[in-house]
Parts: C-alpha cells; structure tokens; sequence
C-alpha cells in the first residue's frame, strides 16, 4: 500500500520513474511512523492545486497519473477514506485532459469526479462541480448542463470558499448564456462573498486576482468592453508572471474587445503576437478556445481582412496534438 509524504514528495520532473524509491520510502514509514493516510493525500492535492497554474498540462498528466494509481492502490474496498483526494485529483485530471484537447476523457474523468465526490464531504461535491462547470463549456458541454452544474455547486456549498467559486462558474455560464442582467447580479455576488474571504486564504485556493478575472471574462463574453478593460488592468497588475496561461487569456480577452470597438487591427495584432510569442507548451485548449472568441468578434467586411485569414491558420495549429507527455505520448496516456 503505497503512500507520497508531503514533506519529501519527488518533483513533477523525476515522479514517472519513481515507483521504486516510493516503496522504499513507504517501508520506511510504516516502520517507523504510521501517517493518517488522509493526511498524506491532502497534502498531495494540496501540492498540485499549488503546481497546477505553473505547470504545463503535458508535463503534469504523466505525475498525476502515476499519483492516481498509487491512491488506488492505497484504497481499501469499501472505504471512503480516501474519497475526497480521490475527487479532488480526478477534478485536476478532467482539467488536465482539457487543457490537452482530450475533451472526451476529460469527459469520463469528470463523470467519475463527481461520483466520488459524492462519497466526500459535502464541501468537495461543491468544489467539483463548481470547477466542471467552469470547464464545460471550453469543452462544448451544453450550457444549460453546465449552469445545473453551477447550481448544484452552490446548493452544496457550506463555507464562503466554496460559495465563491460556484458563484464564479454560474457568473461565466450566464455570460455565454448571454443572460446579461442574471451575469452582472453573480458578479456582484461575487464581490460580497469574496470581501468576506479569510485574509489567510492560500493563493492556490483563491487568488487575489479572481474577481478581476472573472469580470473580464464576463464583461467580454457581454460586449462591455469599458468594464472588461478596467478589470483586464487589475487582473493583470495583480496576476503572477509565472501563471503564463492566464495572462495569455487575459490578453486575448483584450485583444476581442479591441475588435468589438472597431480596432480590428490592434486587436489581431495583439492575439497573434499572444499565439506566437507564447511557448507551445502553454498552447492548452482553453486558450484557443480564448482564441477562437477573438476571431468570432470579426464581423462584416473585416472577415475578408488578410490578417484575419493570417489568424485563422494560426488557429489550426494545437501545438498538443501528438505531444510527448513524460513516458507515453499524449494519446497513449490513458
């Protein structure tokens, strides 16, 4: 039965080869300490939460797999112990999935999320279905789907932290349900609940920059581009510089709302200068879904544009496709 300390958990880097090492280090524990197992795995997940916007998609499938099969050896039939890790890592590997363009496991990875989380805490059934509602529609899932989603999450939700992100996921859903006033009023939610935060919440729970991210993306998705660009400021003044994917998607929600008041020109400039200048291993899924919102704000005769025939190409290209992942390729990764 195999466990990860979170004290001397190996590195994404050197974990896919580390099967042996691990089972040295779990004889040594159980001879000499008995850990709650518990404990061990929410500090794993705790652990990817932290690593998962600094991480490539790519570069994280192959430790999260590999982490899933240890907790699967480390389940005792019947018991849900293990339940919430369990949904918590499934929840980052339907993300992970996602990001990679395999929207059809990620698919059965967040089936399985949600039933296992249902074996949790009622706080983690919050959490998973907050965050596959956040994902769906990048993944094409029906919207309405997703806003039940949204709302069964907020139903289920207990502390303000779970409030917050299923608030968040219900406010992005409307905004591409195009329910202006219904988006606006989550928004405001939003702020109320996110003023009554812990000061001490961990970043990788609750960034400082959510709410402005969220506005951005609602206000873009709605066509108020005066607010979208306030919040675009404040989210990117405020956002790491090492969350590269998220202050790509930020940049190209600006560049559609440059299109949106007419500078079509800046606003291709600006999302091809994105998709050329970032590293093929931060091209996720979800930023060329961003990517494709852009192109969908040229209208009318500015379609004909040769920079926006320039963009589209660059929209075929999904630098995911048939990536090497660790030790399997991304299509035998399973």
């Amino acid at each position: 039965m195999a466990k990860v300390s979170s004290v001397q958990r190996p590195s994404m880097v050197d974990r896919s080869a580390g099967d042996v090492l691990e089972a040295v280090r779990h004889g040594l524990t159980g001879s000499f300490a008995q850990p709650r197992e518990g404990d061990e795995w929410d500090a794993v997940v705790t652990a990817y939460r932290t690593e998962f916007a600094t991480t490539p998609p790519a570069d994280l499938l192959p430790a999260l797999t590999a982490d899933l099969q240890l907790l699967h050896a480390a389940t005792v039939p019947g018991s849900t112990e293990l339940a919430g890790p369990a949904a918590e890592l499934a929840t980052l590997m339907g993300l992970t999935l996602t990001g990679l363009g395999r929207v059809r496991a990620a698919g059965r990875w967040w089936r399985t999320a949600r039933l296992t989380a249902d074996s949790a805490a009622q706080a983690v059934a919050s959490r998973v279905r907050s965050w596959e509602a956040s994902s769906g529609p990048a993944e094409g899932r029906p919207l309405a789907e997703m806003l039940g989603l949204a709302d069964e999450a907020l139903g289920l939700a207990e502390r303000p932290l779970e409030v917050a992100r299923a608030v968040a996921a219900r406010a992005k859903v409307l905004a591409l349900l195009n329910r202006s006033d219904d988006a606006r009023q989550a928004l405001q939610d939003l702020r109320e609940v996110d003023e009554g935060l812990p000061g001490n919440t961990p970043p990788h729970d609750w960034a400082q920059y959510e709410v402005d991210r969220l506005e951005s993306f609602v206000c873009t998705a709605l066509g108020d581009t005066l607010h979208a660009y306030f919040a675009q400021d404040r989210a990117l003044s405020s956002c790491p510089l090492e969350f590269v994917r998220e202050r790509a998607e930020l940049e190209l929600q600006l560049a559609q709302c440059l299109i949106v008041d007419g500078d079509v020109a800046a606003g291709l400039s600006t999302a091809m200068r994105v998709l050329v200048e970032l590293e093929d291993q931060w091209h996720t899924h979800y930023l060329y879904d961003v990517a494709g919102r852009v192109l969908s704000a040229v209208q009318g005769r500015d379609a004909g544009r040769p920079a926006v025939r320039d963009y589209r190409e660059l929209l075929k290209r999904r630098p995911y496709y048939g990536r090497s992942v660790g030790s399997g390729s991304s299509r035998a990764m399973a």
